[in-house]
């Protein structure tokens, strides 16, 4: 869903790592959950041979039954992970495109539909959790992000192509800041 070779401005490493574990507990609680959901089912549907065996697979539908408990827990965790890695990621586009520092929450309202509320509880529990760097959220005042490597004025505003003087790749940074290449991980500079 996510390529992994591309460099986030704001996100942090915890991002990738939470992506990774999200989708593992969505695996492995969708294969748990599966699996016992065909066994309670196959031992109280299949017919066996005899009347004495018969009866020993249906005392196995409720050990079956009690043992899709697990996997749907793990399939819950993995969704509500995945909810805030989603949330994280659509900030991350937010971010990246803002042209000068600072994005107030009302500017988020307004391109994630949902209530200020809504959009302040939901970046204090990212900030709190630490799905960003780069940037600090600021409640007092009018509520927004601040980009801490964003320059006010004239000459920091906005993002400018930089060319990497080692391998010639082009790489988008905050204008007048300094950063890294995407291609080969060499200083950088806006000058």
């Amino acid at each position: 869903m996510y390529p992994t070779f591309i460099k986030y401005n704001y996100l942090s490493p915890l991002f990738e790592s939470q992506r990774k574990k999200s989708k593992g507990f969505i695996i492995a609680g969708s294969v748990i959950a599966g699996l016992y959901t065909f066994g309670t089912i196959y031992s109280l549907v299949i017919p066996m041979p005899t009347a004495s065996e018969e009866l020993e697979y249906k005392t196995f539908a409720p050990i079956f039954a009690a043992m899709i408990v697990p996997g749907l827990v793990l399939l819950c965790i993995g969704l509500v992970m995945s909810r805030k890695v989603n949330a994280a990621l659509r900030y991350e586009t937010i971010l990246s495109g803002d042209k000068n520092g600072i994005v107030e929450i009302s500017e988020l309202t307004g391109q994630t539909g949902m209530s200020q509320e809504a959009v302040i509880k939901e970046l204090a529990t990212l900030f709190r959790k630490g799905f960003f760097q780069g940037c600090t959220l600021q409640l007092e005042g009018t509520p927004a992000i601040i980009i801490n490597d964003a320059m006010v004025g004239e000459m920091g505003t906005g993002f400018a192509e930089v060319r990497c003087p080692k391998c010639g790749g082009s790489t988008r940074i905050r204008a007048g800041s300094r950063g890294q290449c995407s291609f080969c991980h060499s200083p950088i500079a806006d000058e």
